[in-house]
């Protein structure tokens, strides 16, 4: 029973998987949006093979958008219109966090979730 178990997860998530990368090739969606899709299957996929990484995940996310906010804002003080300069406005929903693109923390967000758990996962190691 357990192997089916597994097949019938792996089958689901590469459906999934199949149907988001239809949805987003016949969309002109912006990169940050796709990375952050892709991030995000990732990290799903790392706690639906092992769920007791689902605590490190959740951290992982919140320690590194915190950090990531941080440092952005640290830029956004000391050079005040970089994100209006160097960012495509239009591309993106202009939603903004004390200054920082809302698709900035939502990317780094989903870059911690996946990279926190990626030795343990890949070792299939466990936390002490």
């Amino acid at each position: 029973m357990p192997m089916l178990y597994t097949y019938l997860t792996w089958s689901v998530l590469l459906v999934l998987l199949w149907g988001v990368v239809f949805a987003i090739t016949r969309n002109s969606l912006n990169s940050i949006y796709t990375a952050s899709m892709g991030l995000l299957a990732g990290a799903i996929s790392t706690v639906v093979c092992r769920i007791d990484l689902l605590d490190g995940a959740i951290k992982g996310a919140a320690i590194f958008s915190l950090f990531y906010f941080v440092f952005f804002s640290a830029m956004n003080w000391s050079h005040p219109h970089f994100v209006d300069l160097y960012w495509n406005n239009a591309a993106i929903s202009g939603f903004r966090v004390f200054g920082v693109p809302v698709e900035e923390l939502l990317f780094a967000a989903t870059l911690g979730a996946l990279w926190s758990n990626f030795y343990e996962h890949r070792y299939w190691q466990s936390r002490a």
